[in-house]
């Protein structure tokens, strides 16, 4: 019995000491893939987003007498250009999500895009 809960001790101290290590790791291999996704988005999706932008604010002047007609003008400006111009310009370089953008939706009550 004795010997059973020693070598639980010996595991259990073990497996906490080595953490820190295995934890090191893991990060350096973040640091590395952070650098690629920082490369990608700054040479495909940020030409890609602007371009979606540019799209986006020529398809919102061609809704716009049908979206404020139907009472979503806001919606409309805000799906095909605050979105993409926001991924575009504000968003930090590869990064995924956009937090700033979802408090914006909260704090003006607009509902998300399509």
């Amino acid at each position: 019995m004795k010997k059973t809960f020693a070598i639980s001790i010996f595991i259990l101290t073990f497996g906490l000491f080595s953490a820190p290590s295995f934890s090191e790791d893991l990060i350096e291999k973040d640091y590395e893939s952070d650098s690629v996704m920082m490369m990608v988005d700054l040479l495909v999706a940020r030409p890609l987003l602007a371009g979606a932008t540019l799209a986006g604010t020529i398809v919102y002047g061609l809704s716009y007498p049908f979206s404020r007609a139907g009472g979503n003008n806001e919606q409309a400006l805000h799906t095909l250009v605050h979105v993409p111009a926001y991924n575009t310009f504000k968003r930090c370089l590869g990064c995924k999500s956009s937090a700033e953008l979802d408090h914006i939706e909260k704090t003006h009550n607009i509902k998300p895009g399509l």
